[in-house]
């Protein structure tokens, strides 16, 4: 055998000499690693179930929760809507016609009680007046004539005429009896004789005439006729008067303080009796006219609350009208409202609170959940009696109808009990036999 033979021979026994030894070494290995395999695979499965615990925990969704407790009644704010009035305004106009001379307010101006507002034309009465008082003078003096009765030269004058008439007479007389015994001795005619006789009696006459002057004169003038130059003047200073008022009425003045909401004509047109010439609205005295149902009214107490638009005024209840709207079937009340800068023709609104029995429980919008048939649906929770820990809730569904709806709370009724926890939020995502916890 050469050299080389005989290492390579050498060699291959040397090989086959180690693979039993290598053999022994893996089989230890691998005693070993099935004991340290037997003793961590427990470790590792209390691992697994621990953390598939923790999961499921986190799975569980958490809810917000509340205790209900029944109630027997409710109160409802009920809005009645009326309108802002000023307290007083009017219509103004002039009591008698005529053409416009003049209007001192614009639209909007404010003015006090007592100011001129507009004008109308004067000249017709003031000529009317000057003639009143041109007759007015001309009575007082009459009656001052009257007072102080005749004069005596008219005394003296009407004494002459008797005693002329009286010497007349007595010439006639004896004229008369001559004339007598000339007829009787048949010396005249009869015609003679009527002449005289005609003559005493006509002088007789005159002189009765003559001596009532007198005496009317000699007495003064009668009290009937100084009473009725007094109703004369009396009657005159009546149309005087008169004349004055309906001078003072071609002036429009302001009956109250306000502002001015209309103006309707200008200067220069001519106006009947009463037709409106401009609107005045009284400020700073507001009444609210709201209509309230009868059967309300005793609810009504003296303060009430008045709302315009967003904000609140204090008011207090000024009458109740007696009488139903035929339209609306309200009875108005009338209150006065404290504000400043609403205008006029706002609509108010007054809550009134009435209270209404019913059996029920209150429970958050958030809660419910549409179901069948016109009802709603709301999830109470109660205790899981399979859970290893208390913790965790079953959801329950309960059927309920709404009795009483405000902005974030509803009253229902259904088979909801007492101390019932019910879940506040989150409904929609929940459904019965679904096990939940409480949001902490």
């Amino acid at each position: 055998m050469t050299e080389t033979q005989t290492k390579a021979g050498q060699l291959a026994i040397s090989h086959r000499r180690r693979w039993p030894s290598r053999i022994a070494i893996a089989g230890a290995l691998l005693s070993v690693g099935g004991w340290v395999g037997l003793q961590v695979l427990p470790a590792s499965e209390a691992s697994r179930q621990s953390l598939a615990s923790e999961a499921d925990d986190e799975m569980i969704l958490p809810v917000a929760t509340l205790v209900i407790e029944p109630v027997q009644a409710y109160d409802v704010e009920r809005a009645y809507t009326g309108e802002i009035q000023a307290r007083r305004s009017s219509e103004l106009g002039f009591e008698q016609g005529g053409e416009v001379t003049q209007i001192a307010v614009t639209e909007g101006m404010e003015v006090t009680e007592g100011a001129p507002l507009a004008y109308l034309n004067t000249q017709t009465l003031e000529t009317e007046q000057q003639a009143v008082l041109a007759q007015l003078a001309v009575a007082q003096a009459q009656l001052q004539e009257l007072e102080a009765g005749p004069r005596q030269e008219a005394i003296a004058a009407a004494t002459a005429t008797v005693d002329d008439i009286r010497n007349q007479l007595d010439l006639a007389e004896l004229l008369h009896q001559r004339r007598q015994m000339l007829f009787t001795e048949g010396a005249i005619a009869q015609q003679d004789l009527d002449e005289v006789t005609y003559q005493v009696g006509s002088l007789r006459a005159r002189l009765t005439a003559a001596q009532q002057q007198q005496q009317e004169l000699q007495t003064g003038t009668r009290p009937e006729q100084i009473v009725a130059q007094e109703a004369r003047i009396q009657q005159l200073q009546a149309n005087l008067a008169s004349l004055d008022v309906a001078l003072g009425q071609r002036v429009l003045y302001a009956p109250f303080s306000g502002h001015i909401a209309l103006r309707y004509v200008d200067e220069g047109a001519v106006v009947g009796s009463g037709e409106p010439v401009l609107r005045l609205v009284e400020t700073g005295s507001w009444e609210a006219r709201i209509g309230v149902p009868p059967q309300h009214v005793p609810r009504v107490g003296s303060a009430q609350t008045v709302a315009i638009g967003d904000r609140s005024y204090p008011a207090q209840v000024l009458s109740v009208l007696p009488e139903v709207d035929p339209a609306s079937r309200t009875v108005t009340v009338l209150l006065d409202v404290d504000m400043n800068g609403v205008p006029s023709g706002q609509t108010a609104r007054l809550m009134i609170s009435d209270r209404i029995s019913s059996d029920g429980y209150w429970v958050p919008t958030t809660a419910l959940v549409p179901g069948v048939r016109g009802l709603w649906t709301v999830y109470t929770v109660t205790p899981d009696e399979d859970a290893q820990e208390p913790a965790r809730f079953l959801v329950n569904r309960q059927e309920v109808e709404i009795l009483h709806m405000e902005t974030e709370r509803v009253l229902v009724r259904g088979t909801l009990q007492p101390g019932d926890r019910l879940v506040a939020e989150g409904s929609q995502r929940l459904v019965p036999g679904q096990i939940v916890r409480l949001h902490p």
